[in-house]
């Protein structure tokens, strides 16, 4: 199943400026998405929750690891609407492939049981 997000040209701009800010490290971001599902799952991005930089406990050109705080409250979000919760990360230095620590982390959130209403994004700057 192919899936798509859309956004506005605002949260665009919040994204990008939050995930690229110049200093060629990873970030990550967390959008709650109203969905249609289908042949092919359409996310309509709702709210976007940068997570602050110095919430992270790693953040370097090719790794990011993220505080989980606000997760509980948005998962409870996604779960009362229907939305699905859909992490965003940047891979400044251009890589166009999942890392090993990207599979990783994937394979981590779905033990946890997020994969229902967790949709996991990659986004690099072209």
């Amino acid at each position: 199943m192919a899936v798509k997000v859309r956004m506005t040209g605002r949260q665009h701009g919040l994204l990008h400026r939050h995930l690229f800010p110049g200093d060629g490290r990873e970030a990550v971001a967390l959008c709650l998405c109203g969905r249609r599902r289908g042949s092919d799952e359409i996310l309509c991005v709702r709210s976007v929750h940068p997570t602050p930089y110095d919430a992270c406990k790693v953040r370097t050109r090719d790794e990011v690891v993220w505080s989980t705080d606000d997760l509980p409250t948005l998962l409870a979000e996604a779960a009362q609407h229907d939305y699905a919760l859909l992490k965003v990360h940047s891979h400044p230095q251009g890589f166009e492939t999942f890392s090993r620590r990207d599979d990783a982390s994937a394979q981590r959130q779905a033990d946890l049981g997020m994969d229902d209403n967790y949709t996991s994004a990659s986004a690099s700057e072209d």
